[in-house]
């Protein structure tokens, strides 16, 4: 079995839920609550974090700590908090920094589309 046979861990009115607290309380409070939610997910989805900590092992070339584990488990969460600012239109909600962005900006100029990667 990988990832991707495993049965999403939130029901669609857990993550309507999610999305309405996100861009009602903003990026930072989301944030605070990702804390416990997070430890939730670590203690009852043992799958993933076997997962988390053999990547983590592999990338580390040491057993990875229970914390270590969480921490990746956590910004896991982050990034789904900003996917759902991104797909609900709140961007300014996402923290962006740009580094040579001219390129990104004549593209927009010229109506282009193009992929950056951070």
């Amino acid at each position: 079995m990988t990832w991707r046979d495993r049965p999403e861990a939130g029901s669609p009115m857990a993550l309507r839920l999610m999305e309405w607290l996100a861009t009602t309380l903003g990026r930072r409070l989301v944030g605070y609550l990702l804390y416990p939610v997070i430890l939730y997910f670590y203690l009852v989805r043992g799958y993933e974090r076997r997962a988390s900590r053999k990547f983590l092992e592999r990338v580390y070339q040491r057993p990875a700590t229970a914390f270590e584990v969480y921490s990746h488990l956590l910004a896991f969460g982050r990034v789904t908090v900003d996917r759902i600012f991104l797909m609900s239109g709140h961007t300014d909600q996402i923290p962006m920094r740009f580094f040579n962005s001219a390129p990104l900006a004549e593209l927009v100029k010229q109506g282009r589309s193009g992929v950056f990667l951070a």
